[in-house]
């Protein structure tokens, strides 16, 4: 079962930790819906992940990868 939802999106730079339950995240849908993600090609996209730890590494590595700095959603907290 997916616990968290890693958002990246290279444009701008963002790499988020959700629950899945958050607004923002929709379980891995986001509020644009799953279209946004096929108009834009692979510029942003949600990993899911089975635990926090999890979700912490592959943010990590992501971030790394586009250049940004992770960090948790400010709407759901999910590392609290």
């Amino acid at each position: 079962m997916t616990t968290f939802y890693v958002y990246w999106d290279r444009p701008t730079r963002r790499v988020l930790i959700h629950r899945p339950e958050c607004s923002a995240c929709k379980n891995g849908l986001g509020v644009h819906g799953p279209e946004i993600a096929t108009r834009r090609g692979e510029t942003h996209d949600w990993i899911p992940c089975h635990s926090y730890q999890e979700a912490s590494e592959r943010a990590r590595s992501k971030a790394e990868d586009i250049g940004a700095v992770e960090r948790d959603c400010s709407r759901c907290q999910p590392g609290k």
